[in-house]
């Protein structure tokens, strides 16, 4: 059983003695509290990392939650589990702005790299929520949600393969982040055994063959040794909703009672992966 807690300790920043300050609390906190775990968050925009980020800190069953809106900068928490303190950082997932890339530098080339990455995918449904940015996609030709996500499957790996270029490099040099869990969000979209048929086929690494998604992975952790890299794939639901593309829905299958079932495997399989 996790034991949550959502504050963050306060910074201590003292003229001329910040590290070495900070240094003797990681020791007095490590004592207390056990070992550090650091993980970081990644994905594309609109995938849903914020909302699960809500659900390990339990923000998501305060009365009165919203659905969090498009992060601009790094979203940041800390929970405690039997003797495991767990740092989490969320990656705005805007393509190339700066926020995303002094993110992605903290995380993997900072002086405290993370021990694991989370690394969201929503099967081509992302949430689009600029109007702007929706009518653009629809006039460059993405008019149904066939084409819609066919096009977000192939942004998808281009965004694994940006982040696993900051992985290759970082295990390469610092031995770490040793494992990645892939969180394919969305399953209320697609329940038919066909749909999640082929969402395995195409996310998991036991899968038979590889796919063009697992392909990437796949190559990094040969490139780097299995020894040094693990990855899987669990599927979830962060929130339960229709997908709504230029007068296409798509309905979803999952009440949130429901869909809290996967929340829960996918937090059993998080704890699994951060030694809990």
């Amino acid at each position: 059983m996790i034991e949550w807690i959502s504050a963050v300790p306060a910074a201590i920043d003292i003229a001329g003695k910040t590290e070495e300050i900070g240094s003797l609390w990681d020791t007095l906190a490590e004592a207390l509290f056990g070992k550090k775990r650091r993980v970081g968050f990644t994905g594309m925009p609109g995938v849903g990392k914020s909302v699960l980020l809500d659900h390990i800190t339990k923000v998501m069953y305060a009365r009165g939650y919203k659905v969090p809106g498009q992060s601009e900068k790094e979203e940041v928490a800390q929970i405690k589990a039997e003797g495991t303190r767990i740092a989490l950082t969320v990656v705005p997932g805007q393509q190339r702005s700066r926020y995303q890339r002094e993110a992605l530098e903290t995380l993997f080339a900072g002086k405290k790299t993370v021990d694991g990455i989370v690394h969201v995918v929503a099967n081509g449904y992302p949430t689009i929520r600029s109007e702007v940015a929706r009518e653009t996609l629809i006039q460059q030709g993405l008019d149904s949600v066939a084409a819609f996500r066919q096009a977000q499957l192939t942004a998808e790996r281009d965004d694994l393969r940006r982040t696993c270029t900051y992985l290759r490099t970082s295990i390469l040099r610092n031995h770490k982040p040793t494992w990645l869990l892939v969180a394919v969000n969305k399953v209320d979209l697609y329940q038919k055994p066909a749909e999640l048929s082929a969402a395995q086929r195409y996310y998991s690494p036991d899968a038979a063959e590889e796919s063009e998604f697992t392909k990437i992975l796949f190559d990094l952790q040969r490139e780097v040794g299995s020894l040094n890299f693990q990855w899987q794939t669990i599927r979830v639901c962060s929130r339960p909703e229709d997908f709504h593309w230029n007068g296409q829905t798509v309905n979803k299958t999952l009440q949130l009672r429901e869909a809290e079932y996967y929340v829960d495997q996918f937090l059993r399989e998080l704890a699994r992966f951060c030694g809990i």
